[in-house]
């Protein structure tokens, strides 16, 4: 990720069933490591949902 310059990562958080976007399609590992960051500090709440997330995570690349 941050030895290649073309490499853009998004973080994806999975809440009560729900995938939630945590960040914006980004280049920057220190934007990604601040929304990593910014999330682990809120408690965790219902099921995870693994199918919801990958699907959020796939529409959004369409």
């Amino acid at each position: 990720f941050d030895q290649n310059p073309l490499a853009q990562m998004v973080v994806v958080g999975i809440k009560a069933g729900i995938g939630e976007r945590n960040s914006n399609l980004s280049g920057n590992p220190q934007d990604v490591l601040k929304s990593i960051s910014d999330r682990h500090k809120l408690e965790p709440t219902g099921e995870p949902s693994l199918q919801n997330s990958i699907k959020m995570v796939r529409d959004s690349m369409e």
